[in-house]
């Protein structure tokens, strides 16, 4: 990288995979403006934006710091409002309703769409999904699903 006055723009795309980051580690990465998707780390600092006729837009990560936080006075009016909706953690699960709501959500991008939710699923997850590493267990598992996952993770 380079550029010493405030003026210039210094161009940031970087990235790598890792499959297990220590908390130590993880805060450092945050604190420096990466974030993660799966076991993908990545950091950039320009990005183009559709909904703006493809112009190139400035990303600044910005972190909160929890210690500090405390909800606003609209915050702690929604959350009352929301207070009858619960959140679970649980392996995930491809529906039919899940399926249409991604396909729902997909037309608003012009760049980079994937071709289904499970092009858009990390390759963990999807193996998740069927249970196993083994090609011959998972052509017998995904057969279970209500959709066949492409071969947009080369799973089959």
């Amino acid at each position: 990288m380079t550029g010493t006055r405030a003026s210039e723009v210094i161009f940031i795309n970087e990235s790598f995979y890792a499959d297990s980051i220590s908390p130590a580690k993880m805060d450092i990465l945050l604190s420096r403006a990466w974030r993660h998707f799966g076991n993908h780390f990545y950091r950039y600092n320009l990005s183009l934006y559709d909904i703006y006729d493809d112009d190139i837009r400035r990303v600044l990560p910005l972190r909160v710091r929890l210690e500090d936080f405390s909800f606003s006075k609209s915050q702690r009016r929604t959350l009352r409002r929301n207070s009858d909706l619960r959140c679970e953690i649980r392996p995930i699960q491809i529906t039919d309703e899940s399926n249409d709501l991604f396909d729902r959500h997909r037309v608003r991008f012009k760049h980079s769409v994937p071709d289904s939710i499970y092009c858009f699923l990390s390759s963990d997850i999807l193996l998740s999904l069927v249970g196993t590493r083994n090609r011959t267990d998972t052509r017998k598992r995904t057969r279970g699903l209500r959709r066949k996952p492409p071969r947009c993770h080369q799973l089959l």
